[in-house]
């Protein structure tokens, strides 16, 4: 199954909805969290971090991206 860039704006706006905030309050939030898990001190998390974006910072759409299509690929979606 491919995503779509479509899909991940439709999962995001979704999950802010959900939270009950704007959809930029939410891509901060996710922006926030992925400078965290860059930062983190656990090897676990930093190896997970690595692993799916290397040392390059992405955006909140690139993050939902490549960690929805690896638990895609986990599950054998």
């Amino acid at each position: 199954m491919l995503i779509s860039k479509r899909d991940i704006k439709s999962m995001m706006k979704s999950s802010a909805k959900i939270q009950g905030i704007s959809l930029k309050e939410f891509r901060e939030e996710i922006q926030e969290n992925i400078y965290a898990m860059k930062e983190s001190d656990d090897p676990e998390v930093q190896k997970n971090y690595k692993k799916l974006f290397g040392n390059k910072v992405p955006t909140p759409e690139e993050y939902f991206y490549k960690t929805t299509k690896s638990i895609m690929k986990k599950i054998k979606f």
